[in-house]
């Protein structure tokens, strides 16, 4: 919904986010997690010089990250020529920030 905040700040749109609702989806198998914005309705977003028609249930897909462990990431820092040093967790181990170090 931030984003369609700044949109509406940064391009003259006019996004209701009442009319939105989050979807994300998760695959555990190849860690990809997608994020979706579905319409609620069928309503029109207007910008200063054109107009956008949203369909009920249209989606505006925002974003794909890839999730990996940290065993895959040690491997990609050694594969492209890094050695990683430290490793900080949150509190639940779900997500990290690793540093590396080029070798």
């Amino acid at each position: 919904m931030n984003l369609l905040k700044r949109i509406d700040t940064e391009l003259g749109a006019d996004f209701n986010l009442d009319l939105f609702d989050h979807y994300c989806s998760y695959d555990p198998l190849n860690g990809a997690c997608k994020s979706y914005l579905v319409s609620q309705c069928e309503h029109t977003v207007s910008f200063p010089s054109t107009q956008i028609h949203f369909s009920q249930g249209e989606c505006i897909w925002m974003e794909i990250s890839q999730k990996y462990s940290l065993n895959q990431i040690s491997q990609m820092a050694l594969n492209s020529g890094f050695e990683p040093i430290s490793t900080f967790t949150d509190s639940k181990g779900w997500f990290a920030d690793v540093v590396w170090k080029a070798v």
